[in-house]
């Protein structure tokens, strides 16, 4: 690709992660660009995530952290998360502790705010200035110029082509051929073939373009306690702001000048005591010593007052006399010589600080990336420390103490404890409706994807074992046959291959009736237990299975209904427990407002559920 210069060139940018480099390049969207970088560095989430309900709450995690994140830079990485071997998961987490203990030392919207404002210096297209060309002596000059790109930033013309009527002329000189002496436009410089010796300010484009990150990125580094090359560039840039020509101050300190002096020999000659000779001197229409000498004082006086402001003699500019005048055609003849000046100092001013620049050019970048990856660290220090997260360790067990969902992490969740270990790697999970058992398993998944991401976990503490895969099933609709055909292929592999997986399932019931629903999830539960892997099913119908095989009940128990009907939930699940259902809950309360007749069916059906 010719945005990189060559393929290995890409395939390294993939390597390090760079998706807004890729994405930059036309045609390639900033999805595209991950797809390639997943591929070219051999992963993909979805050998981690076998199901879509488990890609979903992968995806939520991300988003989560993209939240966090200020720098397209950052976002893009966030992407690039998916599932390690523990090696690699142990790296990240101690990489996202160290994160968050930063995060947590910072003024966090400030630093988001300023973060805000870095991205990837842009490359501002050369714009080409008619009002300058550069001139050599020879056709080989010409054509090393044109190889080296000059004539894209201006008009580049040989000695043969004669004088061009340019504003300014870069009189680029190897052997001297053009006799320019005294020409006001012309700046005379030994030929070079770089842009920043000839056109300078095409070379400062790119700094004066980025200023605002240089800029950004000064001041993150001050917060961040880092030193910084950007404030050599920027007070290089401020430097050559300085140096900018105003011929009409200058005139105008030269009107205010001769104005003082007027007014000074005025004042002074008032006081002048006059001899007889000097009037009879100045009778005969000269001027006596005296007077010239005042006069000449008070214009020493005047010089030195535009000296001192300007740096310049116009004394040449005076008319003699008195009134003193400013000679307009001396004062343009000044005004032609100084701008002359001042454009080669400026222009020489001007290659100096490109010169500079490109110096600092490579180390101001490296210091750009460093901020941008500062911004990743940042976002995932601060999604840890936001939501509460601590670091898991890998085990032969999963077990979670103080678990809180994602969804309710930030607003005070009930935190809950559960256990799958040796004995009881897989369980049923019974319990009231709307009474948090989906709420659980998405919360295992949460903990089980977060720890294989290498990230901390939303538990006070948590044990999570090395499994290959997350496969989360959910069914809330009957399926007709080829939906339950398709269920069955995809569940198979899960018992058919090796490797512990996490297997959630949340009410399989619903996909065939009862009977051979039982059957199905007894069957598949004995299989899993043979895998050595871990799983939860929610269902209603754990005696049913039970019967099928020999695997932990636990529930998550109703305690009752508030005075709202609002059902009341003990949101961790008691293990080794059938929790009661929602429906006697509702009928005790019914039953207990009901009267006569309709008490009496209440307690019919209540009779029922204590058999």
């Amino acid at each position: 690709m010719k945005e990189f210069g060559s393929a290995e060139a890409f395939y390294q940018a993939a390597r390090e992660s760079q998706v807004d480099r890729i994405a930059a390049v036309e045609g390639i969207s900033e999805r595209k660009a991950v797809e390639l970088v997943l591929s070219i560095q051999g992963r993909a989430p979805s050998d981690f995530l076998r199901t879509p309900r488990a890609e979903t709450l992968y995806e939520d995690v991300l988003a989560r952290i993209s939240s966090f994140a200020n720098t397209s830079h950052a976002r893009n990485k966030v992407s690039l998360l998916v599932p390690l071997p523990q090696k690699e998961a142990k790296e990240r987490l101690a990489f996202v502790l160290d994160a968050r203990k930063r995060v947590a030392s910072l003024d966090r919207a400030a630093v988001a705010k300023l973060l805000g404002r870095v991205a990837r210096p842009r490359h501002p297209r050369p714009k080409f200035d008619s009002s300058v060309c550069v001139v050599v002596d020879t056709q080989a000059d010409y054509d090393a110029l044109v190889k080296a790109g000059v004539d894209r930033v201006c008009q580049v013309s040989t000695a043969e082509d004669g004088t061009p009527g340019n504003e300014v002329l870069i009189y680029a000189y190897s052997q001297g051929l053009l006799d320019l002496t005294g020409a006001e436009n012309v700046i005379q410089v030994p030929f070079s073939r770089h842009v920043a010796d000839l056109v300078p300010d095409a070379a400062l484009a790119y700094y004066r373009e980025n200023r605002a990150i240089w800029e950004a990125a000064l001041e993150l580094q001050g917060i961040l306690g880092k030193p910084s090359v950007m404030r050599s560039i920027l007070d290089t840039l401020d430097g050559l702001q300085q140096k900018e020509f105003s011929f009409e101050a200058v005139e105008k300190g030269v009107n205010d000048a001769v104005a003082w002096i007027n007014a000074e020999i005025a004042a002074r000659t008032k006081s002048l005591s006059m001899s007889g000779d000097e009037v009879l001197e100045m009778m005969a229409g000269k001027t006596p010593r005296k007077v010239r000498d005042l006069h000449a004082a008070v214009l020493r006086e005047g010089r030195e007052r535009i000296l001192k402001e300007t740096g310049e003699d116009f004394t040449s500019v005076f008319t003699d006399g008195f009134p003193v005048k400013v000679d307009d055609e001396a004062m343009e003849r000044k005004r032609q010589e100084l701008e002359a000046r001042k454009k080669r100092v400026a222009f020489r001013g001007k290659v100096d600080a490109a010169r500079k620049l490109g110096g600092l050019r490579e180390k101001a970048e490296a210091e750009v990336l460093s901020l941008l990856e500062f911004d990743y660290a940042f976002a995932l220090g601060s999604f840890a420390l936001e939501y509460g997260l601590e670091p898991a360790a890998f085990g032969k067990e999963l077990r979670v103490e103080g678990a809180v969902h994602l969804n309710l992490a930030r607003v005070g969740g009930v935190p809950i404890d559960y256990l799958l270990d040796k004995e009881s790697q897989v369980a049923l999970l019974t319990g009231a409706n709307s009474g948090g058992k989906t709420t659980l398993l998405e919360t295992l998944a949460q903990v089980a994807i977060l720890a294989h991401l290498g990230l901390p976990v939303n538990a006070r503490s948590a044990t999570v074992p090395a499994v290959e895969g997350v496969y989360f099933f959910t069914q809330k609709r009957s399926l007709d046959a080829g939906a339950f055909e398709s269920f069955l292929r995809g569940f198979l592999p899960i018992v058919t291959s090796k490797g512990a997986k996490l297997v959630l399932a949340d009410e399989l019931e619903a996909m065939t009736e009862l009977e051979a629903a039982s059957k199905i999830v007894g069957t598949f539960i004995e299989m899993l237990k043979d895998t050595g892997s871990f799983g939860v099913c929610v269902t209603h119908m754990a005696e049913q299975v039970s019967q099928y095989t020999s695997v932990r009940i636990d529930g998550i128990e109703a305690r009752g209904l508030d005075e709202h009907f609002n059902l009341v939930v003990d949101r961790s699940p008691r293990m080794n427990y059938r929790a009661r259902s929602t429906p006697e809950f509702i009928l005790r309360r019914l039953q207990s407002k009901a009267s006569g007749a309709e008490k009496k069916v209440y307690d019919v059906i209540l009779a029922k559920f204590a058999e």
